[in-house]
């Protein structure tokens, strides 16, 4: 059976950076909600040449993420009371946890976005078609 889609997970242990690859035969949908944290890029895939639009596609990446934050596991935010509605202060909704802003910052630079995106989509595609002329053959 030919492969519908394959998955590229960067797994980081340690210093040491590992991309782990699976296939799947799920349609794009299943796979977008099994993995929707990185599927966006996959599916922007054009054949087999490269990502539409690479570099700003990353640079979006990058930027989106830096504007969410992660405000970690403590109490949270206490409201406030306005003319209409609960709201939140300006700086508990700035507030992210530490850990998440230094885990987080490489990713958040778009030359490091896209240097990292990159190795990630080249391995997920070479796993791919790899996994596809096998299964052609076949």
């Amino acid at each position: 059976m030919v492969p519908r889609n394959v998955v590229a997970i960067r797994k980081c242990l340690g210093p040491a950076i590992e991309i782990v690859t699976t296939l799947t035969n799920k349609n794009s949908t299943a796979t977008l909600l099994d993995h929707p944290t990185g599927a966006y890029t996959g599916m922007r895939t054009m054949g087999k040449i490269g990502i539409m639009d690479f570099t700003g596609h990353t640079t979006r990446l990058a930027n989106s993420l830096d504007q969410i934050k992660f405000p970690g596991t403590g109490p949270l935010p206490s409201p406030t009371l306005s003319s209409s509605s609960f709201t939140l202060d300006d700086k508990d909704v700035e507030m992210e946890d530490p850990a998440a802003t230094r885990g987080l910052a490489a990713m958040r630079r778009p030359d490091i976005m896209k240097s990292e995106t990159t190795d990630l989509v080249r391995e997920g595609l070479k796993f791919y078609y790899k996994n596809l002329k096998q299964a052609v053959r076949n």
